[in-house]
């Protein structure tokens, strides 16, 4: 991709550790609240940050993320923009369950949720297809709007998710295997039509904390 003055830098972060997360959870348009930990991963990617140009700061609309997006903005001074195309997957009768639970309370649902099919709808759900293109369009919607500009996006696992998918061409319905780590920096290139991932999983400023080593 040949770099011009119009290109927008997007820094993906995923929101910070939540309650939820912890205890395996799963939260799609559902909240939780950010642990002792998750705070501290915000601050710490907030001060990262801070050694950059940062022009603005959008985040999804989901409490995790505005909550990190709050911590972060703080300590680059911006104030979070919310943008509900960044919200995580709509899981809809998962949402609340451990996936275990689910499986036990659903065999057959749950038999098609781990199938990686991504036109496969959770019953009052979406698809991974349709969280795949929301994320996409939301992402080069805010790139249009902010051409030459770096800019930050707090959102969730399963955005960045399709971020990735979408930079590099990964299908769909190859399962993961990249990390996809709370509070990392993940950054990709956008000029028009033109997607390049620069950097992946960026947690070197969690690592620099005794009490986040266990990456």
């Amino acid at each position: 991709m040949k770099i011009r003055n119009d290109t927008t830098e997007i820094i993906a972060v995923r929101h910070g550790e939540t309650e939820w997360n912890r205890r395996g959870i799963q939260q799609g348009h559902l909240d939780s609240t950010l642990t002792a930990r998750g705070e501290i991963q915000a601050r710490l990617a907030g001060r990262r940050l801070a050694l950059e140009k940062i022009d603005a700061l959008y985040c999804s609309d989901i409490g995790r993320a505005c909550r990190t997006a709050e911590i972060i903005g703080s300590e680059i001074g911006l104030e979070p923009v919310r943008d509900e195309g960044v919200r995580e997957r709509n899981l809809g009768m998962i949402q609340g369950m451990t996936l275990d639970e689910f499986r036990l309370r659903h065999p057959e649902e749950h038999a098609r949720f781990i199938s990686r099919d991504p036109d496969y709808a959770v019953p009052g759900g979406e698809t991974v297809r349709e969280r795949y293109e929301r994320s996409v369009a939301s992402v080069a919607r805010i790139s249009a709007m902010n051409r030459g500009r770096r800019i930050v996006i707090v959102m969730h696992g399963g955005n960045i998710d399709s971020l990735f998918r979408h930079a590099t061409g990964f299908p769909l319905d190859r399962p993961r295997n990249f990390s996809l780590y709370n509070a990392a920096l993940n950054r990709f290139l956008i000029s028009g039509d033109d997607w390049f991932l620069q950097s992946w999983g960026d947690i070197s400023h969690l690592l620099t904390n005794g009490a986040l080593d266990d990456y």
